[in-house]
């Protein structure tokens, strides 16, 4: 026989097709991406109760009125217990059911459970048969801590076999190892008296940590070996960083982590470095490397490959936008690569805003419950509106070189992609629906953005927001934050990607020139350096991207469309909607359950634009991959 998985023991619970479950969650074990994903297969449509008229609305559309043969497995998902939230109707023919952490991991304490990431689950429910009885909480982390580390903790003996754990570790895993568990794992080797540094610990915490101390500790042994060139020196070589490199096995992992620094070709070097070095001559020869990494079976990819292809493909347009014979292939494979991807937008978009916002949010929506979520003294949030991963990777570049770090992902933005109803959902945390009456514009996200933390027990005196930054020289006194010792919490606009974006006469080329003349006078630097200096935690992220599209053609409508941007027109009217999709081809009909009533998108297909034909812009507002998945990045030092 078989035996299950985790997932599929979750899944065999709502086994009766066609019916309408209430299911108390109090873990959120409905709202894991593995869960969805054998859902949506098995034809199981998750909803919560946050909104009780869209949830009424779901019902009516989706279920009362479709036959049970046609119709999909509902649940509608309850934050605890509270079964009287359910309208008495749908309560009465619904199965109930209370998940719990208990029904999956019966050895071990829930507790402990409960801090592991998602990442961790199948491996323990896998491993829990090996135990022979109830786990306290002590020993529960314990064991924790050995099955995901694959190691028995007395056999590690310094920070060199601990940093070797941490890469196997991050192999198996995408997640970083919770704080209590790092805490555990300490405490664990000081009383076998096994001294370690505590930054090899940090590395635990995410990969981009562990990346970053690899990368430190090589640009210190290689200038170490090459005793003295000037040009990759940039701090005193030490004795400490060359013990991981001495270690053989540790060697033979290091392409995974190390970013390859430049050298004269002049230099000799050992042949188990010649992976991660770069002689200047032959550095070109890297273009067609980086762009394999675009390539791949589009028509197979989830919303993980997808995110990764954006950050990719930014990183590949910041590096070589000026090499014509690149930029016709990278703009080959991009069209290629858009058609998969607007496919996949219209058939699996919708269901992106029921997924968990953790380990990290999955849309910009969901930026500020994360951040509630991690909140610990002070936090802010920057919206460089307009942002793609391409103006990114350059400001990136630009921070990098004054030591800044960061811990990098990818959301999804609302669509249609306009500032109107993108930010207005990161500063209010609400789905277009929820921000209705003022979808048009974005006058109300102060209002939003402190009802959201007021809503969630803080003062009005501790939240600060504005908007408009970036368009003169720096000054101190202009910042928020500043006035009060009081401001926890800081959102702000940063409008120069977006200005640039609208007057460039030379597409990307422009707005990449513009946006590096600006990042030469400091600004966004000096501005990070005051919130790490008042010790806020720092999220970048944008409620946009943008592309390079070419005219349609107009479209003469007076009256009848309610809003006109490049890239997507809004209809009062459904039928007015629907025949002007018929009337012009290159476009696309765009519904979702989620956009407020009597609000209709059309939208440009490819990279077109409702502008004159052949005009060539940057602009933004439909579904492409430079327009829909932007950056969202912890930047710290």
């Amino acid at each position: 026989m078989t035996r299950l998985n985790w997932v599929e023991k979750i899944t065999s619970y709502f086994s009766i097709k066609g019916a309408l479950y209430v299911v108390a969650d109090s873990q959120g074990l409905l709202t894991r991406e593995e869960v969805q994903d054998v859902f949506q297969k098995q034809q199981i449509f998750v909803t919560t109760i946050d909104d009780p008229m869209l949830l009424r609305l779901m019902y009516e559309r989706n279920f009362r009125h479709v036959s049970r043969e046609e119709r999909a497995t509902m649940l509608v998902v309850l934050p605890h217990q509270q079964f009287n939230l359910i309208p008495y109707d749908m309560y009465e023919q619904a199965h109930r059911i209370a998940l719990s952490l208990e029904m999956l991991f019966s050895k071990l304490e829930p507790t402990a459970v409960h801090l592991c990431p998602i990442a961790y689950y199948e491996i323990l429910f896998s491993k829990q048969d090996s135990l022979t009885y109830q786990l306290t909480y002590k020993e529960s982390l314990q064991f924790i801590l050995e099955v995901v580390l694959e190691e028995e903790l007395r056999y590690i003996l310094s920070d060199v076999g601990l940093i070797k754990i941490a890469m196997n570790y991050f192999k198996r895993f995408d997640t970083g190892m919770p704080e209590l568990l790092i805490n555990e794992l300490s405490r664990t080797l000081q009383q076998k008296r096994i001294i370690v540094s505590p930054d090899v610990y940090e590395c635990f915490k995410s990969k981009e940590k562990l990346s970053n101390f690899l990368n430190s500790r090589w640009k210190e042994y290689v200038a170490y070996y090459v005793k003295g060139n000037k040009e990759i020196i940039t701090e005193s070589p030490s004795s400490y960083s060359n013990r991981y490199f001495d270690d053989f096995s540790l060697r033979k992992q290091l392409n995974e982590w190390i970013v390859p620094i430049e050298i004269q070709a002049d230099i000799p070097i050992e042949p188990w470095m010649k992976e991660n070095i770069v002689v200047k001559e032959t550095s070109k020869e890297l273009n067609s490397i980086s762009i394999n990494s675009l390539k791949g079976d589009y028509s197979a990819f989830e919303l993980k490959e997808w995110r990764v292809f954006a950050s990719n493909l930014g990183d590949i347009k910041a590096e070589f936008l000026e090499d014509t014979i690149t930029s016709k292939e990278i703009k080959k494979i991009t069209t290629e690569a858009n058609k998969a991807f607007e496919n996949w937008m219209c058939s699996k978009f919708e269901g992106i805003a029921s997924l968990p916002l953790l380990p990290k949010p999955k849309m910009v929506h969901q930026i500020p419950h994360f951040l509630e979520h991690k909140f610990n003294t002070k936090v802010a949030l920057l919206v460089l509106d307009g942002m793609s991963f391409t103006q990114w990777h350059i400001i990136k570049q630009s921070l990098t070189e004054e030591r800044w770090l960061f811990e990098e992902d990818a959301v999804f933005t609302w669509v249609p992609s306009v500032t109107s109803v993108a930010r207005q959902a990161i500063f209010s945390g609400k789905v277009p629906r929820g921000f209705a009456d003022s979808i048009q514009t974005t006058s109300k996200e102060e209002k939003y953005w402190k009802e959201f933390w007021i809503h969630h027990g803080f003062a009005e005196r501790n939240i600060a927001y504005q908007k408009s930054l970036g368009l003169k020289s720096f000054d101190r006194q202009d910042l928020k934050f500043t006035s009060s010792p009081f401001i926890s919490i800081y959102g702000a606009v940063i409008d120069v990607i977006d200005e640039f974006m609208h007057g460039a006469k030379q597409g990307h080329q422009t707005v990449n020139s513009e946006l590096q003349i600006w990042l030469q006078k400091k600004f966004l630097h000096q501005l990070l350096d005051e919130l790490a200096s008042n010790d806020f935690d720092i999220y970048l992220t944008s409620d946009h991207g943008n592309i390079e599209s070419i005219g349609l053609g107009r479209i003469s409508q007076g009256v009848t469309v309610e809003s006109a941007n490049q890239r997507s027109r809004i209809y009062k009217s459904a039928n007015i909607r629907n025949q002007t999709a018929i009337d012009n081809t290159d476009t696309l009909i765009w519904d979702n359950v989620n956009l407020p009533d009597d609000y209709y998108v059309l939208l440009a297909k490819n990279n077109g634009a409702f502008v004159p034909k052949n005009d060539k812009i940057v602009t933004h507002g439909g579904i492409h991959i430079e327009e829909v998945i932007v950056p969202f990045v912890k930047v710290y030092r």
